[in-house]
């Protein structure tokens, strides 16, 4: 048997979900879908995400030191990939194509880079293929 594990591309959305327990049916669903993911597949994000994530913890008005725990638990489980001017020129293209927004797009570019099949995020169709490769999937639908 052999078994093709995933590489799965993780948008802020996600983790933003899965670390705080405002909506808490997408709290538990982010969870399961990042342990899930973390055991089963190849997990990763972007510098940008993890950027993003933080700066919406901060908006929470979430303990300093409760973030920075919660920013190395994500970078000791998961792949962080840097950003770079190859990145933003597929970003470029994403969006001219496909009419996504700018950071939709850096994203979406992030994850193709990276070879990834499977991009978690609630913010783009859900289903939806990129350039052949790069299935979007929210886990909330």
């Amino acid at each position: 048997m052999n078994y093709m594990r995933n590489k799965t591309f993780v948008d802020s959305n996600i983790l933003i979900y899965a670390y705080v327990t405002s909506n808490k049916s997408k709290h538990i669903k982010a969870r399961e879908m990042l342990y899930k993911e973390i055991f089963n597949d190849e997990m990763l994000l972007s510098t940008q995400i993890l950027s993003e994530f933080t700066s919406v913890l901060f908006k929470y008005k979430m303990p300093i030191i409760e973030i920075e725990y919660y920013f190395y638990e994500i970078i000791n489980s998961i792949i962080v990939v840097n950003l770079s001017t190859i990145t933003l020129s597929v970003a470029y293209d994403i969006k001219k194509r496909y009419k996504f927004a700018w950071w939709d797009s850096i994203i979406v570019a992030s994850a193709l880079e990276n070879d990834c099949n499977i991009l978690l995020t609630e913010d783009l169709q859900h289903n939806q293929l990129i350039e052949g490769k790069l299935r979007i999937i929210n886990p909330f639908v």
